[in-house]
């Protein structure tokens, strides 16, 4: 089995300004996961306090890479928008992507 993220791999949250997607950035700060940034063009530039910790938005995967070095993305986005997320991702040549899916009744 290969393992594919690890304690150094640095995080972007594609979806992170959102609901659900700030409820589990903060679940995945406090898990000690590498958070370097969250994607939304429409607040690049801001950041989002998270406790005591500022997580800088940008407003493309290439951009966010390119200021941070990440190699891995979550996408908390509505269903609507996985396809362009992921297809964002991968055309910016990030090593991997999760999509994370809603569970009802939670």
């Amino acid at each position: 089995m290969a393992i594919h993220l690890t304690k150094e791999s640095k995080v972007l949250v594609q979806g992170m300004t959102g609901a659900v997607g700030m409820q589990h950035t903060r679940r995945m700060l406090a898990a000690g996961t590498y958070i370097v940034g969250g994607v939304n063009p429409r607040k690049a530039g801001r950041t989002v306090d998270f406790d005591e910790r500022a997580v800088p938005v940008f407003g493309s995967v290439r951009d966010a890479m390119a200021a941070t070095g990440a190699d891995t993305t979550v996408v908390f986005v509505p269903p609507a928008f996985t396809k362009a997320a992921v297809t964002e991702a991968a055309d910016a040549g990030i090593g991997l992507a999760v999509r994370a899916r809603r569970v009802r009744g939670r």
